[in-house]
């Protein structure tokens, strides 16, 4: 969980949000961890097994899966002890450092987004 704190809280610095602000990084970290991990269950499974998708149960999977990690990311950072904790190790680095480590994670963020749609859109 303390992990889940940590990650938000920098992507919360990466977006430029406001130090209170907890429900839009949440659901940008849920819409990217939604899309890696669904994009890399097709490549992995789905494509090579010709498991189908038309039918209803992947799509309630997905939409399960969706609002359960919206869930856990919310629990994760409404714990005000651990998200303080998380928030001051950030805030406590050096410019420089913490000019890497938002740079270092929003690449990986943004190439594993990408990357990783383009890739299962192809296969599709």
């Amino acid at each position: 969980m303390e992990v889940l704190c940590k990650w938000h809280v920098i992507v919360k610095y990466i977006l430029g949000h406001e130090a209170e602000e907890k429900f839009l990084p949440v659901m940008t970290c849920a819409f990217w961890l939604n899309i890696v991990i669904q994009s890399l269950l097709y490549i992995i499974y789905i494509e090579p097994n010709n498991v189908s998708l038309s039918s209803e149960l992947p799509k309630i999977l997905i939409i399960i899966f969706f609002f359960s990690s919206m869930g856990l990311l919310y629990f994760a950072v409404n714990n005000n002890r651990r998200y303080q904790v998380a928030e001051k190790w950030f805030t406590s680095l050096n410019e420089s450092y913490a000019i890497q480590i938002k740079i270092i994670v929003g690449v990986v963020m943004l190439l594993s987004f990408f990357t990783l749609m383009v890739w299962a859109l192809y296969l599709m």
